[in-house]
């Protein structure tokens, strides 16, 4: 990521959830510590996916609000202490960023039911609007033919972030009549690096898919979040 910000200093960093692994009990405290990792690394909105979701990571959350600006969109059991829509400004330009998870994701978890997706999206509306921003994304979790739907029906949204891994590389989708979709990743073996911009009106979007291997430098920021993994996967490990 620094490598990354030196090239790009007005970049805006996003993440579209499962960062963890919430669902799994013995690991639960895994999620936490990468949170950290990507407050330190400048994050600028997290959502939140169906494998964030635990008590434990909600009791994190609660502590640590506003940077980066976690949404956790339509999961009803979240919006006490989780902000509906973000705010990113860059040089003046402002990119609002609304969240929402899949109903059909959220039944791998089913301690948490979401608000009914259309419901939620319908009620946030006028406060995006109300935002008068530059740019509207929507971090989608779901599935790719879910974020195809939603690219049809759902156009006052500039961009359209999907999430949910399934596994295979990263891609972007531009069609006609259709909000542009750009994902989901896969366990972090790459990023999307976005631009947007806008003339006389018409919003562009260009996508480039940049693969996170040896050629990209590591981040010494990272070192004690990796160090205290370890140390957390030990003591587990002790206790069993």
């Amino acid at each position: 990521m620094d490598s990354l910000r030196n090239l790009y200093p007005n970049m805006v960093m996003v993440d579209g959830g499962d960062v963890g692994i919430s669902t799994r009990p013995n690991i639960v405290w895994q999620t936490p510590i990468l949170w950290e990792a990507m407050q330190e690394l400048g994050y600028d909105v997290v959502s939140l996916g169906e494998r964030d979701c635990d008590a434990s990571t909600f009791e994190w959350l609660q502590k640590h609000q506003s940077e980066p600006a976690f949404l956790a969109g339509n999961l009803a059991k979240t919006e006490a202490f989780a902000q509906n829509i973000a705010v990113v400004s860059r040089d003046g330009v402002k990119i609002g960023f609304v969240a929402a998870v899949s109903e059909k994701v959220m039944m791998q978890n089913p301690h948490f039911v979401p608000e009914p997706l259309e419901q939620y999206l319908a009620k946030v509306k006028p406060e995006l609007d109300a935002k008068n921003v530059d740019f509207k994304v929507l971090l989608y979790h779901g599935n790719s033919f879910e974020a195809r739907q939603l690219a049809k029906t759902h156009q006052e949204y500039d961009l359209i972030l999907v999430g949910h891994s399934n596994g295979k590389p990263m891609s972007s989708e531009f069609y006609v009549d259709s909000v542009p979709i750009v994902g989901p990743g896969d366990r972090g073996r790459e990023l999307a690096l976005i631009t947007l911009s806008k003339n006389a009106g018409k919003v562009k979007v260009n996508a480039e898919i940049v693969p996170l291997d040896d050629s990209v430098a590591f981040s010494p920021k990272a070192d004690p979040y990796i160090q205290k993994a370890k140390d957390m996967a030990s003591q587990a490990n002790s206790s069993n």
